[in-house]
């Protein structure tokens, strides 16, 4: 949200439109992938991987089918709380936004605490519970990250960079050090995600990578061409590698590389149709 802050302070509804657009077709078509690869690995290595064509519903509608690829809710969550941003600075001037958003986050840090939202969210189904019960939990980091934005913080943080990286070091390490208050949560609840996460990204954001040579610059935007497939298809090929390479013993390190490299091709191949909505999905 850090980089989205653009487009809600713009207030243009076809930005807003297209930028849905590029949200939701990634939650429907990466569904359907994994829907038909498992049909096909079920057939051809006789296994139980899906459970009902309902899990293909929940898949698209929630992003986080348990029997599909359940690490999508976090697509569903940047989409509806784009929806809520937009709709705020839409309606509001920027000075009630920020208010207003400051305000909801500070409700959700009460339902978190309090436990309401992980009363309410977690007898429901695998579905429903990670997918809309993360939302609150997770609000307050984009709140964070608009305003870090808004506000110019980091690029004024530049100014010292060396002193913030090393203040990050220390403060990231001082927070295994507070007694945190234990929580029942859905994994994304309380002040500590937020706490720690901000270090690590001040500390990434100041860090001077202009100074790397070309070259290096270069490989690091190879390396990251397709970060969207590797998140969204990281489980399917996993899956893939369990049922047709099952002897297939190597560390979990030397796996995850693997996994990295495979999904790279596929987002290589993927990229290649040439098609404005197989695009999104890189």
């Amino acid at each position: 949200f850090y980089y989205m802050s653009k487009l809600f302070l713009s207030r243009d509804k076809e930005l807003f439109k297209k930028r849905l657009v590029t949200l939701i077709v990634p939650l429907i078509g990466w569904a359907i992938v994994y829907y038909v690869v498992y049909s096909l690995i079920e057939i051809i290595c006789k296994v139980d991987l899906i459970h009902s064509p309902f899990d293909l519903i929940w898949q698209m509608f929630t992003g986080s089918s348990q029997y599909l690829n359940p690490t999508m809710w976090f697509q569903l969550d940047i989409l509806v709380i784009t929806i809520i941003f937009f709709t705020t600075f839409y309606f509001l001037d920027d000075k009630k936004a920020i208010i207003f958003l400051i305000i909801l986050s500070l409700l959700c840090y009460y339902l978190v605490y309090t436990e309401i939202n992980y009363n309410f969210w977690h007898p429901l189904r695998f579905e429903l519970r990670y997918s809309f019960g993360r939302i609150v939990e997770v609000f307050p980091s984009a709140v964070m990250g608009f305003c870090l934005r808004y506000f110019n913080i980091l690029e004024k943080l530049k100014k010292h960079r060396y002193i913030v990286m090393i203040a990050c070091v220390f403060l990231f390490m001082f927070g295994y050090t507070i007694p945190w208050a234990e929580i029942k949560h859905l994994n994304n609840g309380g002040l500590v995600k937020l706490y720690l996460g901000i270090w690590i990204y001040i500390f990434a954001y100041v860090s001077p990578f202009e100074k790397l040579r070309n070259k290096w610059k270069r490989v690091i935007l190879i390396a990251s061409r397709y970060t969207m497939v590797t998140y969204c298809g990281h489980l399917l090929v996993n899956t893939i590698l369990l049922n047709f390479l099952p002897k297939l013993s190597i560390p979990s390190i030397q796996r995850g590389v693997m996994v990295y490299m495979l999904c790279y091709a596929l987002g290589y191949f993927i990229d290649l149709i040439d098609n404005k909505y197989t695009k999104m999905m890189v």
